[in-house]
């Protein structure tokens, strides 16, 4: 079943994004002054569980917008299209991420103490944009369901 494939992708990267934050914290403060290489690394992945969370979060809003909209004709989606949204889609954007602070802010293990560094947009625009995109799913199956609620009362 795709519905369930896709909630077990959720569930996937949240627990991959958990057990790489929690790599994270394990880094000693000195290594991660030293800007290890390795170090660097685990931020990188830390940073694509990230995006990917947000980018199944977008395929099961995609999902749930297609199953109320065409009416539960959802037996025309692909498997691999999610699976390429969720996983696939992320990685541009990573290496982006990655370039750019390789070249850019390349100190304390790219894992910045300031919030907003001008290179992290580069992973949180596309994550502010699945959002975006996501409420407008929201909004529209809402809108959707009040209509179908309306006119079965009357």
């Amino acid at each position: 079943c795709l519905r369930n494939v896709i909630h077990w992708n959720l569930i996937s990267t949240f627990i991959l994004r958990n057990v790489a934050w929690f790599l994270l914290q394990l880094i000693d403060h000195e290594v991660h002054e030293d800007n290890e290489v390795w170090c660097r690394c685990i931020t990188t992945i830390f940073n694509y569980f990230v995006v990917t969370n947000f980018f199944w979060m977008f395929v099961e809003g995609c999902y749930l917008h297609t199953a109320v909209v065409l009416t539960y004709s959802t037996e025309h989606l692909r498997k691999w299209l999610f699976l390429f949204i969720g996983w696939c889609i992320p990685c541009p954007i990573i290496i982006a991420w990655a370039v750019g602070k390789l070249y850019y802010e390349n100190e304390q293990c790219w894992f910045g103490k300031e919030p907003g560094d001008l290179v992290d947009y580069i992973y949180q625009g596309p994550i502010i944009l699945v959002l975006l995109i996501n409420f407008i799913f929201l909004f529209n199956i809402v809108r959707i369901l009040m209509t179908k609620l309306r006119a079965s009362t009357t």
